[in-house]
């Protein structure tokens, strides 16, 4: 009898003893995790970091020199030339990194160079066609073909194609949209018999006296375009 009463007793310290290792386990348990969580927050900051960082900020006038950028990586010095005259036009008011700037400076020189055949003369059109696209880089007037092209919606290799009315800013190519419709009008009125009226009346001078001829600019079906001409001052208008 005695023997099975300790039998019991240790029974039943072993079942008190039990919540408590559970407890230390569980607490070991819970370190060990908060140790993992610990080190896996680590790359994500770390990556948040990065991420920050892609934005350039530059202390002064961006340029190869001042971004600390080596354009050094040919044995042709005249290729050398290119990619930093060339990284020059890209950096203009940029905030995309050096290291972005320079692989695209690469890239538009290497798609010249592979297309005129490798020739770098001074009077190839390897030099013609580089003197052109940095040109048009380097405008300050022209933030949206940098724009284009350092973000990757305007390929070198596109670029490279480009004329250089499809390079000009677009306050140019306004501009030469309304030069060329002007003397589209002053050309068509030139081979037109002209009509003088007072039907009409000058929005700029108010002036009644009015030259004009009818042209069909557009389909068949639709109405003459009539061609205006204020005889006072010389303000010209169109409507159909």
């Amino acid at each position: 009898m005695k023997t099975i009463r300790q039998w019991k007793e240790e029974v039943q310290r072993q079942k008190k003893s039990s919540p408590a290792a559970a407890s230390s386990t569980s607490a070991s348990n819970g370190n060990g995790s908060s140790n993992n969580n610990n080190n896996s927050s680590t790359p994500t900051n770390t990556t948040n970091v990065v991420g920050q960082q892609k934005k350039f900020v530059a202390n002064g006038p961006r340029n190869a020199k001042n971004d600390g950028v080596k354009t050094d990586l040919y044995e042709n010095r005249t290729r050398n030339g290119v990619i930093q005259a060339l990284y020059n036009g890209l950096c203009i008011d940029s905030e995309h990194p050096p290291n972005v700037l320079l692989k695209l400076a690469k890239e538009i020189e290497a798609e010249v160079f592979h297309a005129e055949k490798f020739d770098t003369s001074s009077n190839t059109k390897y030099a013609q066609r580089l003197r052109s696209l940095t040109s048009n880089l380097r405008q300050k007037n022209n933030p949206e073909l940098r724009n284009k092209i350092n973000n990757g919606d305007l390929l070198p290799k596109v670029f490279i194609n480009m004329s250089p009315r499809e390079m000009a800013p677009e306050s140019l190519k306004k501009e030469l949209e309304e030069i060329k419709k002007k003397n589209l009008f002053n050309a068509q009125g030139a081979t037109q018999e002209r009509a003088v009226t007072d039907r009409f009346t000058c929005g700029k001078c108010k002036e009644k006296k009015v030259s004009y001829y009818q042209l069909q600019t557009r389909s068949a079906d639709e109405p003459l375009t009539t061609f205006c001409t204020c005889e006072n001052c010389g303000n010209r208008w169109k409507f159909s």
